[in-house]
């Protein structure tokens, strides 16, 4: 029988559960427009990767127009 693996550690960097400030999400905005990706901008923000999708798709004002 194949052994357990042991559970990921925590990143206790990222707060879960808490609403992104105004200036969080442009944050996230100018960090798309420079072209980071998503993953870069969790990284640098200390936020989940879906965090940041779900910032660029449901708040497209937020982007600049093309």
């Amino acid at each position: 029988m194949n052994q357990r693996r042991a559970l990921a550690p925590l990143e206790l960097n990222r707060s879960y559960g808490k609403e992104l400030s105004p200036y969080q999400r442009g944050q996230i905005s100018a960090y798309k427009a420079v072209g980071l990706t998503n993953q870069e901008i969790s990284e640098n923000l200390h936020c989940g990767k879906t965090t940041v999708f779900d910032n660029l798709v449901k708040n497209p004002s937020s982007q600049q127009r093309s």
